[in-house]
């Protein structure tokens, strides 16, 4: 047993306090040297048992005598069976035995870890054992099971003293216990913020008198203040935690993690679990003993909780991290939320018949004084300028009513959570990315300048001290009960909440039928938004950092796909955009197989049958790929400057999902539906959904390869620059610029690859089930431009261009890309008018493109079937661009009225626009008004429905082409 707290953390809480009176042994290293000695000798021995029998019968009696020595002095056990010879009664270790699993002895090294537990037993007597045969010693027995720390330790050290005579052969081991006894009562005495703390809190719950005093002295003086709340009586009761106060440390635990194993950080997590179990524990029943008290102390307490989170909602801001100063810690926050969620226990499942006692319309509160609160029961106020689900022109104020107490933990529990676990959740991600870019900043710059570099060095003390936090944070949020209580609350929240939104009567739980009526009920204008947002994020951060918890909910997983279909596809019941993208990264999180998962770690071994079961057999699976597409459209239509890169961040959870659900039937019957009907309304004034989807996957294709390529070529010029040393003749403040740029340019060129790759994708899967659509005049001549630019791009001469040195680490697949567009060209090769529009593009388009491309699909080795296959298509494309030509140059001296405007070319089809009395192409009006609802002469309102066909100039214009070929023959 080491001194060293990070190589073998004994002592699962000593780091939360005074390192010099931490509950632990005087051991020393040297003081185990013969242990590790007689370890190694032991593991030889093991080789050749016949030779070795006696010293391994010695190390068998030593172990004994051990255990038989700790039972005696500290009254703790391992074993509960009876046995002659044995301490009368003994108090069983039921966590030490669960994480021992067949040991049934204690171990020396043991002792330490064991005393701890029994330390935080509140009720010894529930764990109390009978374990001899012989009379029962009623003063042993109430030795056994004080619960006084202080009582039961001098009666542990009075008992050492009398059994020393016993056991004189093992000196070391008395004088260590002697020691270790003493440690612990001078801690107990001298750190009164742990164990004997709770005992002083809990001792003023005793009657209602000691309870007053006690929240009398828990409020500051200025209540306004939120970190003065962390400084009350009940607030040190919660301010502990594994969590450190400052980014820069000190580190209490995980100090510099890369020189340990992995293995030993786990040791560590578990023992801050176990001690943050414990004091979770005993917090809630100091809180549930207060509310026992009468509706005094109840109405006293309830303020306290309501006047604290008040005091700190500013948590929640995104800028409360640059003002930890003014608010209460993230790990007091922590620790207020896993009492909160335990009182919420009684109604947090499912369908629950207590949860329809939750009364929505809490949030809408706004008493006009402390006395009006209190007969209210509305403890915690302002929450009435949260933003809700949806908004209502005259929301009523509920004035006469009195709330119970389920509803008050319900929204506290919600509020807190917000505030606490999912604003640390976002630090922890971006801490998480902030720890990745400084590791590949770390591995290029070590590579450049060697280990010895002072700037590397630097960056290495950098990267150790924010892993320390990283690992602090994660200890704290993945603790496994109050995580485990967390997702039983937010699971039964949905329910609650589809109860709401589905227009049944919220009496009772009814079965939901889809599709929901348009008229969204009124109760979510009484929603705060920030309970979607604690399910959604929660989600999230399970599946990436605890993705069995989201299998575990087992049957469950049905509610939570009824939600995520209610407000991911119905915008009158949830107005926000961004939180609706949110649900949809949410449903990604439930997928089975989640490659952004499985690209830093297999997860084979996670079951996933509830989860496969949910995307294909859920009872309104039909609706889901409507839903998503909804969502994908919604975050292009809010009117609100979304900047690119936010909006691609939202749509990537998309893609995942929709490359997921085409492989199942019955999402792509839905979807192949959505695009019949599509092409039946392809003129509606309002474009069909699955039209505005096609148009906006081709402008994001359009941006974002545009992009990943422009910053490819620059990627290729400055490696360039660096490897004939241009750059290290640069002063090293311009080299650093140019470094920092250059890595800059790398994480965009990074992310525009990712998703470029992904929206081609999409094409490739969607034009593989889904055809006719895409050669619809409003859409072929785009998709064909579009394709010929890129393959252009990436088989023609600039190619060169674009090879980078480590192309992966960009995430730049152009071997994929290529592949990906000539299949796209396959899958709608067929079509005679698409094949026409590749012809028909005087950009990009040239006879030398599709051989230049499949010289590419030989070199990356492509089957030989789809070479043929686009050879043909080639062929095809060649005749019918022969055609064209011949008719081009016919018409090259059209009249200019038959010209569009726009586009330059004749038309075929002309309309008059009705404002500003121009006339175009029917296809490219309809183009324009897919992502712009106006007269693009005047910018007056305009829609398909509001177009006037111009038969006379069309026939006029088809006479005229009539002509000239005739003339021709």
């Amino acid at each position: 047993m080491s001194n060293d707290p990070q190589k073998v953390p004994e002592n699962p809480f000593s780091a939360l306090l005074d390192p010099s009176q931490a509950f632990r042994g005087p051991k020393t290293d040297a003081e185990f040297e013969p242990m590790d000695t007689e370890s190694t000798q032991n593991s030889v021995d093991m080789a050749n048992l016949e030779e070795k029998q006696d010293d391994v019968g010695k190390e068998a009696q030593e172990r004994l005598a051990v255990n038989q020595f700790v039972e005696e002095v500290f009254l703790i056990t391992l074993d509960t069976e009876k046995r002659p010879n044995r301490v009368e009664h003994l108090v069983f270790l039921e966590e030490l035995s669960g994480s021992c699993r067949d040991q049934s002895w204690l171990e020396w090294d043991q002792l330490d870890q064991a005393l701890f537990e029994r330390l935080l037993i509140q009720s010894p007597a529930k764990f109390l054992f009978k374990t001899s045969i012989g009379p029962d010693s009623p003063s042993l027995m109430k030795q056994a099971v004080e619960n006084r720390i202080l009582f039961y330790l001098f009666d542990c050290f009075l008992r050492l003293q009398r059994k020393s005579g016993n056991f004189a052969q093992y000196p070391q081991h008395i004088a260590s216990a002697q020691s270790l006894i003493v440690n612990n009562a001078k801690t107990c005495l001298t750190n009164p913020d742990l164990l004997l703390y709770i005992e002083i809190i809990g001792f003023f719950t005793r009657s209602k008198y000691l309870a007053e005093t006690l929240l009398k002295f828990s409020t500051p003086r200025d209540p306004n203040n939120g970190k003065e709340w962390e400084n009350t009586l009940l607030g040190v009761l919660l301010s502990k935690s594994c969590i450190p106060l400052m980014e820069t440390g000190p580190f209490e635990f995980f100090e510099r993690p890369s020189r340990y194993l992995q293995q030993e950080h786990d040791i560590t997590q578990n023992n801050i679990w176990q001690a943050m179990a414990r004091i979770h524990q005993r917090m809630s029943d100091v809180f549930l003993s207060l509310l026992k008290l009468g509706p005094g102390i109840r109405h006293r307490l309830l303020f306290w909780i309501g006047d604290c989170l008040r005091a700190n909602s500013g948590k929640a801001k995104e800028w409360a991290e640059m003002t930890p100063f003014l608010y209460a810690s993230d790990g007091f926050l922590v620790n207020l939320n896993a009492v909160l969620l335990k009182l919420c226990k009684p109604f947090a499942a499912p369908q629950s018949p207590k949860l329809l006692k939750v009364d929505y319309r809490y949030a809408a509160s706004a008493p006009k004084s402390r006395s009006q609160a209190q007969q209210m029961s509305v403890h915690l106020q302002d929450l009435q300028k949260e933003t809700c689900f949806i908004s209502l022109d005259n929301r009523p104020e509920p004035t006469d009513v009195e709330f119970n107490f389920l509803t008050e933990c319900f929204f506290m529990a919600h509020r807190c959570f917000y505030m606490g676990f999912n604003r640390l959740q976002s630090r922890f991600f971006k801490i998480n990315q902030n720890l990745h870019r400084l590791e590949v900043a770390y591995r290029d710059l070590s590579q450049q300048r060697g280990e010895s570099d002072s700037v590397v060095a630097n960056m290495k003390e950098r990267f150790d001290a924010g892993m320390s936090m990283f690992l602090s944070i994660k200890a704290a949020l993945l603790e496994p009960q109050t995580l485990q209580a967390a997702l039983d609350l937010h699971v039964a929240s949905t329910t609650w909440l589809s109860n709401l939104a589905s227009g049944n009567s919220i009496d009772a739980f009814n079965p939901i039928s889809f599709p929901l009526s348009a008229q969204s009920p009124d109760y979510l204008g009484y929603v705060p938004e920030f309970i979607l947002y604690n399910i959604a994020d929660t989600l999230v951060f399970l599946q990436r950092f605890h993705e069995n918890s989201i299998e575990d909910c087992g049957l469950h997983l049905d509610h939570l796909m009824t939600f995520l279909l209610i407000f991911m596809g119905h915008r009158s019941r949830l107005k926000n955009p961004h939180l609706r993208a949110s649900l949809a990264e949410a449903l990604a999180a439930l997928l089975p197989h989640h490659p952004d998962v499985q690209r830093g770690r297999s997860n084979h071994l996670i079951p996933h049958f509830h989860r496969e079961r949910i995307f294909n057999k859920h009872v309104h699976v039909e609706f889901l790929a409507a839903s998503v597409i909804e969502v994908f459209v919604g975050i292009e239509m809010t009117g609100s400057g979304v900047a690119f890169e936010q909006k691609f961040n939202y749509r990537h959870p998309m893609y995942v999902v929709l490359d997921y659900i085409w492989e199942i039937e019955v999402h792509r019957k839905a979807l192949t539906r959505l695009a019949v009907y599509t092409e039946e309304h392809m003129e509606d004034p309002t474009p069909p959904l699955f039209l505005r989807f096609i148009n906006l996957l081709m402008n994001d294709a359009i941006y974002l390869l545009d992009e990943a390529l422009s910053y490819m070529s620059q990627m290729k010029h400055n490696q360039r620059a660096r490897d004939t040393g241009e750059w290290e003749q640069l002063p090293p403040d311009q080299r650093g610029e140019r470094e920092n740029s250059h890595r800059h340019m790398a994480m965009l060129a990074r992310f525009h690859n990712i998703m470029s790759n992904e929206t081609i994708h999409q094409f490739e899967v969607i034009t593989r089930h889904i055809k006719s659509i895409f050669s619809h005049p409003m859409i072929v001549d785009r998709i064909a431009n579009m394709l010929n630019y890129f393959l252009l791009h990436l088989v023609g001469p600039k190619r060169r261009d674009l090879k980078v040195k480590d192309a992966d680490s960009f995430e730049f697949k152009p071997r994929q890309l290529v592949a990906d567009i000539c299949q796209v060209y396959l899958n709608l090769g067929d079509d005679k008018s698409f094949c026409s529009a590749i012809s028909r593009d005087g950009r990009s388009y040239s006879r030398n493109l599709f051989p230049q491309a499949e010289e590419v699909l030989v070199r990356i080795g492509r089957p030989g079937c789809m070479i043929s296959d686009f050879h043909a298509l080639h062929e095809k494309v060649i005749s019918l661009a022969d055609s064209q030509e011949a008719d081009e140059e016919a018409f090259a001296d059209a009249p200019e009225e038959f010209i569009d405007p726009i586009m330059g070319m004749l038309m075929s089809d002309p309309v008059t626009l009705p404002s500003s009395g121009v006339i175009v192409e029917r296809a490219t009006i309809a183009r324009h008004l897919l992502s712009d609802q106006s007269d693009p002469f005047n910018r007056s309102p305009l829609n398909m429905e509001m177009i006037r066909p111009n038969l006379e100039l069309k026939q006029r214009i088809e006479a005229w082409k009539q002509s000239i070929r005739s003339s021709k023959h």
